[in-house]
């Protein structure tokens, strides 16, 4: 049991490390309170001053520069990775429940029968290993261990916050699972790809293999391939219609003590005329910035803009081991920045 030392910095101060943290935690609200502006604010996140956090071996800092972004100081792996996982249950807890509990098709524990076909889609189109050496592997030599002390980092948020957790937890009485090296990797059930995988093969069956590639057009180009043994006559439009699902799904009940006094709905005001599509969100240097003198697309995500964003950034720091680097709390929920090769994405 070590303390988790958490500093806010001011921009003019960031490289300035005090040897000490200050205790400045603000005291959280009574459990009968029904003011969710009082809840909220007695369930932000501590951002200064020390914690005792079972589970690590040594001490660790954790450093927030002025845009809140967490650099995370250990001095062995095991500790780097357990606090990063930490760290993040704090920011972004009710965005991660939210996302591992659409991969592994439980939404329907929360939200009633409106998500129980979505759930049955996401179970049919589930990853499940097997989780061994060549899966672990393949994200870092040791990817299983990283993994495992991620995760234990998130339940050690979870256990010691369990009567104070985030504000969308306590407004809807909704309770965090406890997260395994094998929930970090779940992956997103993909339910347009599987789709156009279906349709792909429906067209082979059609058309033939070569036609069917060419209509695909694949980018870049590769010569489409048809499992040996599979039947693709086999797949029909009842076999199509069985994965598809709705993208709108109800919000979380609040419970009774909050349903009179919390907002129930969020809307942004959008001008009519307004693409709502959010479309391919990428972003082009300029000729007259090019050192081609052509334009350059730099990004193309196709993420649409949220709150909280998708991506997660963070710098990690530990003997052996400095990296600064995104991760994404969906699709994948893998720690960031610790790919082999350098920076994380």
């Amino acid at each position: 049991m070590h303390w988790l030392c958490r500093i806010a910095l001011p921009a003019a101060a960031v490289g300035l490390l005090a040897a000490g943290c200050s205790r400045q935690v603000e005291t959280a609200t009574s459990e009968s309170s029904s003011d969710p502006w009082a809840v909220a604010r007695g369930a932000l996140a501590t951002i200064e001053g020390k914690e005792t956090v079972p589970g690590l071996h040594e001490p660790v800092e954790v450093v927030r520069d002025k845009w809140g972004i967490p650099h995370i100081y250990a001095k062995n792996t095991d500790d780097l990775f357990f606090a990063q996982g930490y760290v993040m249950a704090q920011d972004r807890l009710w965005e991660m429940e939210w996302w591992r509990r659409d991969l592994e098709g439980r939404l329907s524990e929360i939200l009633g029968p409106a998500a129980l076909e979505r759930d049955r889609v996401a179970r049919m189109l589930k990853f499940r290993g097997p989780y061994d050496d060549s899966e672990w592997t393949n994200y870092h030599p040791d990817g299983k261990r990283i993994l495992t002390a991620y995760a234990d980092g998130i339940n050690a948020f979870i256990k010691a916050h369990a009567d104070n957790l985030p504000v969308e937890f306590q407004l809807t009485g909704i309770k965090p699972l406890p997260w395994t090296a094998e929930t970090v990797v779940l992956r997103e059930p993909a339910f347009g790809n599987a789709r156009e995988e279906l349709r792909l093969a429906m067209n082979v069956a059609k058309y033939g293999v070569a036609e069917a590639n060419k209509r695909a057009a694949p980018d870049p180009w590769d010569d489409l391939q048809v499992p040996k043994g599979l039947d693709v006559s086999l797949v029909s439009d009842a076999v199509l219609a069985a994965t598809a699902v709705s993208e709108r799904l109800p919000r979380p009940e609040l419970i009774d003590r909050f349903k009179n006094s919390a907002p129930t709905q969020s809307r942004l005001n959008i001008p009519v005329d307004a693409v709502t599509d959010p479309g391919s969100n990428n972003w082009v240097v300029g000729p007259t910035m090019s050192p081609t003198g052509k334009p350059i697309v730099s990004n193309d995500p196709h993420r649409a803009i949220s709150n909280p964003s998708l991506r997660y950034i963070v710098h990690l720091n530990a003997p052996g081991c400095s990296r600064a680097g995104r991760q994404t709390t969906r699709r994948w929920n893998a720690p960031a920045a610790w790919s082999p090769a350098g920076i994380g994405s």
